[in-house]
């Protein structure tokens, strides 16, 4: 039995494990990234040539699969899937949270994350996000603090298929976690 209860108290340590969040966090100083100056917005096109300047070879042709404008609405491929918050002031935010809702997820080739203010030295970022599972939160703290405001986040990726997390073998987790659960109560009855 002691096996049983180390077998239950494992399989529910791992549904939690699948089940929690994580977020991955996003500040002016996170690496890799890349800087620049310009009031005006870059499109996908744009921000590949401007990366190439820079000597990253980005693998494919970037396309815009999510944006979130200070005050609009998502737009893009995936605006059904993630919603963004705008933080610190509604019209002045310094910090934003992509948050995923359901439905396909962004994710597979290389990914990019463009926080853009406008008037500001930098007037914008670009983050190597490809790491990134696509339904962990995205979280952007301490832009332009003193002066300045995010006016836009967009995410880019070479590769626009959509995916559809594998909910299967979260709910096998979960149905096993409930089964270890019902088998060890039944151990503490007795």
């Amino acid at each position: 039995m002691k096996t049983l209860t180390r077998f239950a108290l494992t399989t529910i340590f791992c549904a939690w494990s699948v089940l929690t969040a994580q977020a991955l966090t996003i500040t002016p100083s996170s690496v890799p990234q890349w800087t620049g100056t310009g009031a005006a917005n870059k499109n996908a096109s744009e921000i590949d040539a401007y990366l190439l300047s820079l000597g990253k070879d980005v693998n494919g042709v970037l396309g815009e699969v999510y944006t979130q404008n200070v005050g609009g609405s998502e737009v893009g491929t995936f605006a059904s899937s993630y919603t963004t918050t705008f933080s610190n002031s509604a019209t002045d935010p310094q910090d934003a949270l992509i948050d995923y809702i359901s439905g396909p997820s962004i994710s597979g080739g290389e990914i990019y994350l463009y926080v853009k203010d406008g008037n500001q030295t930098p007037s914008f970022y670009i983050f190597d996000i490809s790491t990134w599972n696509g339904t962990d939160d995205i979280s952007m703290t301490g832009f332009w603090p003193s002066n300045g405001a995010i006016s836009h986040v967009t995410i880019l990726t070479t590769n626009g298929t959509p995916s559809v997390p594998e909910s299967g073998a979260t709910v096998a987790l979960l149905g096993l976690a409930l089964a270890s659960m019902g088998l060890l109560s039944r151990k503490l009855k007795r």
